[in-house]
């Protein structure tokens, strides 16, 4: 077996935890970011991104000190920047990945264009926002940090915000050039520099995340004036705002109704990747016996096909839309905005 000439000891706890991800796998790895906090996956996704391969006696050592993890796992191991891209969108979702993929690797975005702009408090940042071009403003807003952003977004007329959505929602990527020009036009927000392609951060599912900053009323607003331009569009940002995840903020009573009206073979496997508290919130709302059987499908039940699970809760949400449509069920929080 061929040396690679790396001293394993001298590696860092980040280092050699960065190379057990990428010996495990995607998945694997994903499951297990999601451990971490945001800060921390960044910090070990950085480390997946300068190993493009982790050497055969590298990955040896890593057995040593891992075995219980890494079992009979053992492999030619590739990393990189797809690698921890891959990772963060299953252990965080694509939304926040691209956010936190954009700061991985300086040198695929300029991210760090807008650091300083997060630095400042909401009111601060819409005080220098708000005679601007929306174009401009949803440009700021879509490279915010989600919770800022939504708080910025507040403080729009409500002109602004019909416009600031729709145009997060098809926002394209620009270049450098294009994000010293917004910036430059915005003075004290940021440090005009890098020179490579860069992510905007929009997209439906960018806007999908700020309308969950706002109430239910100006949410549904703001979306009623959207479908008058954009029908199809205004529909996939409906479908983005709640997703079988956030099923499990809804009371049992609406739980229950869903199980009665959905397939039983569509549960189980909508529920093969779900968390264990989503898991008891649907155990808790069906029979005993229907849940005992659940719970025994569940447990012998092998690999799935990753687009199975995905049509299986696609069904079930379309349920769960048609059950809200005809107001059975609500999937409004108390203070009339969506669940998170």
């Amino acid at each position: 077996m061929a040396d690679s000439g790396i001293e394993y000891n001298t590696l860092t706890k980040v280092q050699r935890l960065a190379m057990l991800l990428i010996v495990l796998g995607k998945e694997a790895a994903g499951q297990l970011l999601k451990n971490f906090e945001d800060s921390e996956a960044e910090m070990i996704c950085k480390e997946i991104n300068r190993w493009t391969h982790v050497p055969r006696d590298i990955q040896e050592k890593l057995v040593e000190e891992f075995s219980e993890i890494i079992g009979d796992s053992l492999k030619e191991s590739v990393g990189g920047f797809e690698f921890a891209q891959q990772a963060l969108s299953i252990a965080k979702g694509e939304y926040k990945a691209k956010t936190m993929v954009n700061r991985i690797e300086p040198g695929r975005s300029a991210t760090s264009l807008m650091d300083s702009v997060d630095q400042l408090n909401p009111r601060q940042i819409y005080s220098l926002l708000a005679k601007e071009q929306p174009q401009t403003i949803a440009f700021v807003i879509a490279n915010l940090s989600k919770e800022k952003g939504g708080q910025v977004f507040t403080y729009l007329t409500a002109e602004q915000q019909d416009e600031v959505v729709d145009r997060i929602a098809n926002l394209e990527d620009y270049t450098s050039e294009q994000i010293t020009r917004v910036a430059s036009s915005i003075k004290r927000l940021t440090d005009v520099g890098a020179s490579s392609p860069w992510h905007s951060g929009g997209g439906s599912d960018a806007a999908a995340e700020l309308l969950k900053k706002v109430s239910g009323n100006v949410q549904d607003m703001i979306l009623e004036r959207l479908e008058e331009r954009n029908p199809e569009l205004t529909q996939t940002i409906r479908n983005q705002l709640f997703t079988f995840d956030d099923l499990i903020q809804l009371p049992v009573m609406d739980l229950q109704k869903i199980a009665r009206d959905i397939q039983t073979e569509d549960l189980i496997l909508a529920l093969k990747p779900a968390t264990a508290e989503l898991r008891k919130a649907f155990f808790g709302a069906v029979s005993k016996r229907a849940a005992e059987n659940l719970k025994e499908e569940l447990e012998f039940m092998g690999p799935v096909p990753r687009k199975a699970v995905d049509d299986a809760r696609a069904r079930i949400m379309e349920t769960v839309r048609l059950l809200e449509s005809s107001e059975e069920i609500s999937l409004s929080t108390g203070d009339g905005g969506l669940v998170e």
